[in-house]
């Protein structure tokens, strides 16, 4: 996951370098685009990591359900439906749907989580 200003413009170039057996890519906006800042976090960020860790860095719960343990492509949905609507998220993955089995504790599949 990468916030800064046109950090979708790496997405081809990590999916295409990754030499992993599975690579998700979430950033906060286009290539095109900037993210938007905060005081003491991208807001992006913190909703992507609060989809993951199922807290906000208060200790608040997210502001809509998010399955746990959180996939990376659950904290990207979650953090998708909740942006700031000047960012402009995007997601891919290597092979495709692969985001939906990988969490902090490794690849699982949905059935074993």
């Amino acid at each position: 996951m990468t916030e800064q200003c046109h950090a979708g413009g790496f997405k081809d170039a990590v999916l295409a370098n990754s030499t992993a057996a599975n690579t998700s890519f979430a950033a906060a906006c286009t290539f095109d685009n900037s993210s938007m800042g905060g005081d003491d976090f991208d807001p992006f960020a913190q909703d992507w990591i609060t989809g993951l860790a199922a807290h906000d860095p208060n200790g608040a719960a997210p502001s809509m359900p998010v399955p746990v343990p959180a996939s990376a492509k659950d904290a990207f949905t979650y953090a998708n439906a909740v942006c700031d609507l000047d960012d402009s998220p995007i997601y891919a993955d290597k092979p495709d749907n692969e985001g939906a089995t990988q969490y902090l504790t490794g690849l699982q599949s949905r059935m074993g989580v």
